[in-house]
């Protein structure tokens, strides 16, 4: 996707009558990228990509259940799920364990 201003070059120098490879070269992108804009209806926006799964996925079901049991330490639940097979780092492990912590606080 090209920002705003080249975008708005790309139908400038379009209007000046350039070519699509002259208008490519002369602001650095493919020439696909220029027909692309030059053929849609409006300003074509990005498409959203499906989400990717987390290592952690498989596991989540587990460290809640253990959370929930008052482990919250990312380290012996890490030691843990290492024994179930989890391959992930403990970075993971963290920043879905948090807001758990969070949930036992509030309650």
């Amino acid at each position: 996707m090209l920002r705003g201003n080249l975008v708005k070059q790309v139908y400038e120098l379009h209007g000046q009558g350039l070519s699509v490879r002259a208008i490519a070269r002369r602001l650095g992108v493919a020439r696909n990228s220029v027909r692309k804009y030059l053929r849609a209806p409006g300003v074509p926006t990005a498409m959203a990509r499906p989400r990717r799964g987390s290592k952690l996925d498989p596991h989540k079901d587990y460290v809640r259940r253990r959370v929930g049991e008052g482990v919250e330490n990312c380290v012996v639940l890490l030691r843990e799920l290492r024994a179930c097979g989890y391959a992930g780092g403990v970075s993971i492990l963290k920043d879905f364990v948090q807001p758990l912590r969070r949930l036992l606080i509030s309650s």
